[in-house]
């Protein structure tokens, strides 16, 4: 098989784990808000026990979806070198600001959803539920930005063979243009 082949293919499998993920995560989120929140609203322990089974659940399609997204951004850099180079001044900040912002924000309150039913209030466990919700929004709206400025980089100026943001001198991008 010809190598470009071989490429395109680990990339599917990538993209195609990956892209199941986090729409779930989405849904069991909110799932998770629900049950938590009738939970403390009624004190019927069904509800509890259905969000402490469902919380398992989570964090193993949220770490399944971490590991592909970790795998799919190296594969950027190694299958399609030439594509980073040149749309990584747009699509690698939005790539960088989804790993900084939304992995934090959902991360760390999923450590005090899995962990925290006897260590914190039922307030902040709820809190952090809805964190959690709030999180992976985040995270499949800052995904859903980097597809669009994959695909077509809209408000952007092409310069020298490559995208360029528009501005005086582009002091922004660091690219010394």
């Amino acid at each position: 098989m010809d190598v470009e082949i071989l490429a395109r293919v680990q990339f599917a499998f990538t993209i195609g784990f990956h892209y199941i993920y986090p729409p779930l995560s989405i849904g069991l989120g909110l799932m998770l808000v629900i049950l938590e929140g009738l939970y403390l609203r009624t004190g019927n322990r069904i509800y509890e026990m259905a969000v402490r089974f469902w919380i398992r659940i989570f964090a193993l399609i949220f770490g399944i979806g971490v590991a592909t997204g970790i795998i799919m951004e190296f594969e950027f850099g190694t299958n399609w070198a030439t594509y980073s180079k040149y749309v990584g001044d747009i699509f690698g900040s939005a790539l960088a600001a989804e790993g900084i912002f939304a992995f934090a924000l959902e991360s760390g309150f999923l450590g005090i959803l899995i962990f925290g039913w006897n260590r914190v209030g039922p307030r902040v466990h709820f809190f952090s539920t809805i964190m959690v919700f709030f999180g992976s929004l985040f995270f499949r709206g800052m995904d859903r930005s980097c597809q669009l400025l994959a695909t077509d980089a809209g408000g952007f100026s092409y310069r020298r063979r490559r995208p360029q943001r528009p501005g005086r001198d582009n002091r922004f991008l660091g690219n010394g243009l």
